[in-house]
């Protein structure tokens, strides 16, 4: 941190911070005393080595409440579900394996609609931000979220939330998902690439087949996302999507499908008022052939800046 910030200030970049709670250690932070701790010493750390000047949000915890590392959180979730429902449920203690299950989203991450478990998960995510927001009040926090029929995005109270950043990909939708993409792309446990030509395929097949019926149905999704936005006076966007969660850079797999949503999804962004935008999961130096499209990335970048 202490060399990456002002690098990035020295660019003019501006940073939004954010969490997995994934890694050694995670699994001992229990409870939300703790994890305000957590945050709070990570954001002294910053002050006092003068590292907070372009921090423009801070994100709580990546892809709540269901998909992150936070055990302490998905157990107590899981206790209610438990106590509510009067069955008994499973509980994974190996944080390796608690990882892994992270990025599951296509397995069930748990039925979470039972009217104790939201209140649970409200109140969670609106203590932490009153206690955090208490002591830095220079700061913008928030929880992002992916969107899990499980823990609806919509019933959480976004009162205390700076922004709404709702995650969407279009593979959300069965109209491009395939069962190969999740067992052999999606999942961390594939075990060879033997069956990437036939993913690359099939996932492009889809889209093109697809592509109109799509597109209509992510632009109902962030309509939503807009009209939440509108409803509680905060400003919106995503900054995760839009065409595949994971996807790999291998010589059997293109990135048409990745470049196209994010150009599709940046206009949608603009017409739906999005402050913020992103143009893939996927703008990082170890996704070499997406990373040198240098025209792509201005591209879409000048879409999402002119929203």
């Amino acid at each position: 941190l202490k060399e990456f910030i002002p690098r990035c200030v020295d660019r003019g970049i501006l940073l939004g911070l954010s969490t997995w709670f994934i890694g050694p250690g995670s699994e001992k932070i229990q409870g939300l005393d703790e994890f305000v701790r957590v945050w709070d010493e990570t954001l002294t750390f910053l002050k006092e080595n003068d590292l907070l000047h372009n921090i423009y949000y801070v994100d709580l915890l990546n892809e709540y409440p269901l998909f992150n590392g936070f055990s302490w959180l998905r157990d107590e979730m899981e206790t209610m579900k438990k106590d509510n429902a009067n069955r008994p449920t499973e509980t994974v203690a190996d944080p390796a394996e608690r990882a892994r299950q992270v990025h599951e989203w296509k397995a069930k991450a748990g039925d979470y609609n039972d009217p104790v478990s939201r209140e649970f998960y409200r109140n969670f995510a609106n203590n932490v931000i009153d206690r955090l927001r208490g002591k830095w009040p220079q700061l913008d926090f928030l929880f992002c979220i992916t969107n899990n029929g499980s823990a609806d995005w919509r019933v959480m109270d976004y009162s205390r939330c700076a922004a709404l950043d709702i995650h969407y990909w279009f593979v959300m939708n069965a109209r491009l998902a395939d069962p190969l993409y999740w067992q052999n792309i999606h999942t961390v446990a594939a075990a060879n690439d033997l069956q990437f030509p036939q993913v690359q395929d099939v996932i492009l097949s889809n889209w093109r087949t697809h592509k109109a019926e799509l597109v209509d149905w992510m632009d109902a999704q962030m309509g939503e996302v807009a009209e939440m936005g509108r409803k509680n006076n905060k400003p919106v966007g995503n900054t995760e999507g839009w065409g595949l969660i994971n996807w790999l850079d291998h010589p059997a797999l293109s990135w048409d499908v990745i470049q196209e949503a994010g150009e599709i999804c940046a206009r949608l962004g603009r017409k739906h008022g999005y402050r913020f935008n992103c143009t893939s999961n996927f703008t990082h130096p170890q996704f070499p052939r997406l990373w040198h499209d240098v025209g792509w990335h201005r591209r879409v970048t000048e879409i999402i800046r002119h929203g």
